[in-house]
This record gives C-alpha cells, sequence and structure tokens, in this order.
C-alpha cells in the first residue's frame, strides 16, 4: 500500500486530519484513529495473509465495503484453520475443548512468529519508523 499522505511532514499531516476533522465534525483524536483502521486493513488486506483472514466484526467488514461510514475502535479478525494447519475439529465436547486451546496457542504463534514481523515491515515502510500518533 502506497499513500503518499504517509511521507509528508508530520505538522502538513496533522493539518489534514484536523481539517478533515473539522470537516466531518469529530475530534481529530478519532479521525487519525480511523485512519489508521483504514490503513491497517488496507496492509492486512493486500497482505500474503488476506486470503487467511476472516472478519469476525461487522464494523470493519461494513467499512472496507463502503456500507457504513461508522468509525471502527478496533479490527476483529480470526484466522482460517487452514492457515494454521489445524486438523478438523472432533464432534465431542472434550474434542472441540482441546480444538479451541489448540488453535488458540497456533493463532499466537502465527501472529508472533509469521504476521507480526511481516506487519511490522510493512508499517516502517509504510508509516516509516517512528511514526507516532499526531493528535
Amino acid at each position: 500500500m502506497n499513500l503518499g499522505f504517509l511521507a509528508l511532514p508530520a505538522d502538513e499531516r496533522r493539518l489534514y486530519i484536523e481539517q478533515a476533522a473539522i470537516k466531518r465534525n469529530l475530534s481529530p483524536v478519532i479521525m487519525e484513529k480511523d485512519f489508521w483502521v483504514c490503513w491497517l486493513l488496507g496492509v492486512l488486506f493486500e497482505s500474503e495473509f488476506a486470503d487467511s483472514l476472516v472478519f469476525k466484526g461487522g464494523t470493519s467488514l461494513s467499512k472496507v465495503f463502503g456500507v457504513i461510514e461508522r468509525f471502527a475502535e478496533d479490527i476483529a479478525l480470526s484466522l482460517s484453520p487452514e492457515f494454521l494447519k489445524l486438523p478438523p475439529a472432533g464432534k465431542s465436547r472434550n474434542q472441540a475443548g482441546k480444538w479451541m486451546k489448540n488453535a488458540e496457542t497456533a493463532c499466537g504463534s502465527a501472529v508472533q512468529n509469521r504476521i507480526g514481523p511481516v506487519m511490522e515491515a510493512v508499517a516502517s515502510r509504510g508509516a516509516g519508523k517512528g511514526c507516532r500518533p499526531l493528535v
């Protein structure tokens, strides 16, 4: 994802955010947060992991497809079992419980060892090292 906005000097980016917030009658903090949520969604869904991500929350999904203009507080995503290389869950309650524990462990490992490093590299290139909230 290439956004010229991120290459602008911090003072200029701050001005754009403040002006957008005024136009929408919002706090600049909310405006900037929404920018970063949208930016991260773009990065995630242009990544090599895009086909393995599943939305859990309606706000992000609706936002991506332009259904709503609400501001997202977070991004709720799941990883597909195939990406995590998990076998199908068993049919019994006990087997399902064990599968869930294995899935939680596999998710943590995938985020830490596979997705996290890629996201950090993209963020460093796209947002610049040391890029911090402006407002």
